[in-house]
């Protein structure tokens, strides 16, 4: 297919690495996810592996791949299928009802079991990211997106949860409500795409701890985002209100984040920060936040100097993509982002940073 996007990496307990992708032919109107393996470290990829392919009016995105720390050859790969083709997202293409679909490999990613839904929704399931707990139970973490008659949208975090390894799953449940809406460029009002409300889900493998972030403006009275967590402690049934990351932070445009938490229980958010400037200019920098609790954040800055926004390709809006990269490796949190560069043909670079924890 002539594009592939929505890249997404896991590692095994085997050392085996997985990464699915999204492929679209728009021309043909067909979308299909698509898994390749490595079994030494990234350096080779097998051919990708096509665990879904649809035509016409279901539409596969924004897909994501989860190992399971108890069973090293067991590999999941959740996405959405929406009932109308069009990208999720796209002016006129969101649809009103789509579902939660999951694929499963238990030797590896050698074969793969057949596609199955395993939550029908009413609204679209966007954003789906799978994760294991210490216990066995599988979380599935959304962001749920309900269209109405007029046309207005309502964004839900939301979850489902298994307690049989995935073979049967709850009926969604709400984290919590997405308060505000896409984000825009101050000057112009024309949009920035971000990826509104997706959220990253992190879990510690010591006590089974569960943190989801996401941005959304329920602390501006301006209707500027901000970055929110919420925790769970008990598998994925109740969640903490949310609270800002970090808490004290001005009242800035922040979003794109991810979590990530570390053997020792340290937590960390990375995420952009627009501080749009009185020429028009739209400066831009990456920041990563630590914690130990979810309620204390010690603040540091990822990028040297910041960048200009307004230089990112467009695609239904400034388009730096929907998500962001962050991972622990021997005591560090490692972050990749993209920035942007005055390079024509090619705007982006992608960053890479890493450090220890500073809560």
């Amino acid at each position: 297919m002539p594009r592939a996007s929505d890249p997404w990496v896991a590692f095994g307990g085997n050392g085996v690495a997985y990464q699915t992708a999204l492929a679209v032919d728009n021309q043909r109107d067909r979308s299909a996810v698509l898994v390749s393996r490595s079994t030494d470290g990234g350096d080779t990829w097998s051919n990708p592996v096509a665990v879904i392919q649809n035509t016409g009016t279901s539409f596969n995105d924004k897909d994501s791949i989860a190992t399971d720390p108890q069973n090293p050859d067991a590999v999941y790969v959740v996405w959405d299928r929406t009932t109308r083709s069009g990208e999720a997202g796209a002016a006129g293409a969101q649809p009103a009802a789509g579902q939660v679909m999951l694929a499963q490999s238990t030797d590896a990613g050698v074969t793969w079991a057949a596609a199955r839904t395993i939550a029908q929704v009413a609204g679209v399931p966007v954003g789906n990211v799978l994760v294991v707990l210490p216990d066995g139970t599988f979380l599935d973490v959304f962001e749920l997106v309900v269209t109405n008659a007029k046309g207005q949208r309502q964004l839900t975090e939301s979850v489902i949860r298994s307690d049989d390894r995935g073979a049967t799953w709850s009926a969604p449940q709400s984290i919590a409500r997405v308060v505000g809406h896409d984000l825009t460029n101050p000057a112009t009002g024309n949009p920035i795409r971000v990826g509104f409300a997706l959220p990253s889900v992190a879990v510690d493998a010591n006590d089974g701890r569960v943190a989801v972030v996401w941005s959304d403006a329920r602390f501006s009275r301006a209707g500027r985002a901000s970055v929110n967590i919420s925790l769970s402690t008990n598998g994925g049934r109740t969640w903490t209100t949310p609270a800002k990351v970090p808490a004290g932070a001005a009242d800035r445009i922040a979003f794109t984040p991810s979590v990530a938490i570390d053997r020792d229980g340290s937590l960390a958010v990375s995420y952009y920060v627009l501080q749009p400037a009185s020429n028009g200019g739209l400066p831009t920098d990456r920041f990563a936040a630590f914690s130990l609790d979810g309620a204390k954040w010690q603040e540091a800055r990822l990028t040297p100097k910041s960048f200009d926004l307004r230089l990112a390709p467009n695609s239904f809006g400034l388009f730096l993509g929907d998500y962001t990269g962050l991972a622990t490796a021997d005591g560090l949190f490692v972050a990749v982002f993209p920035v942007t560069n005055a390079t024509r043909g090619d705007p982006t670079t992608i960053v890479l940073r890493s450090g220890r924890a500073t809560p």
